[in-house]
């Protein structure tokens, strides 16, 4: 099951929709080799950058597949937007492939969070924080006024 929250500045009108984890159609064959209706496999879909696509449908051609495959929360480290990504990790002979995402708007590669943290100061604001899967926390500012509170809301949980 998967599930899902909303992330607001407090300060201007930045939002984000994260969506985590896997619904019903996440089996192994669904997401690498059986297709939805358009004929392609879960993992072709979920991902939007074309050149991993490419890559994924060449690596699944001739190699196995593991069971870590999920929607993931990740951060651009150099202004702070979060973006949902399809996280999975593919056994080659060279080694394994796990897909590098870019920032949208910047460029730079987006790095995997671990947890995400809020926290409430004495003025009862929420901060959010976050732990790289490196066990490096950061407290998260607003990419687009740079403004460190926030509130979440809206948790649903998806198949």
């Amino acid at each position: 099951m998967g599930f899902g929250y909303t992330i607001r500045c407090k300060s201007c009108t930045y939002c984000f929709g994260a969506m985590l984890g896997t619904g019903m159609l996440y089996s192994s064959a669904m997401a690498y080799r059986e297709c939805d209706e358009d004929g392609q496999p879960i993992i072709c879909v979920s991902v939007k950058d074309k050149s991993i696509r490419k890559k994924v449908s060449d690596i699944l051609d001739d190699n196995t597949c593991t069971e870590e495959y999920y929607e993931d929360l990740y951060i651009c480290p150099k202004c702070m937007r979060f973006a949902n990504g399809f996280y999975f990790k593919l056994n080659t002979s060279s080694g394994e492939y796990i897909p590098e995402y870019r920032c949208e708007e910047c460029e730079t590669v987006l790095k995997r969070i671990k947890e995400v943290n809020s926290e409430k100061d004495n003025d009862g604001d929420r901060h959010l924080s976050f732990k790289y899967r490196n066990g490096r926390k950061v407290r998260w500012k607003c990419p687009e006024c740079g403004c460190d509170k926030m509130t979440t809301d809206t948790m649903i949980m998806w198949d």
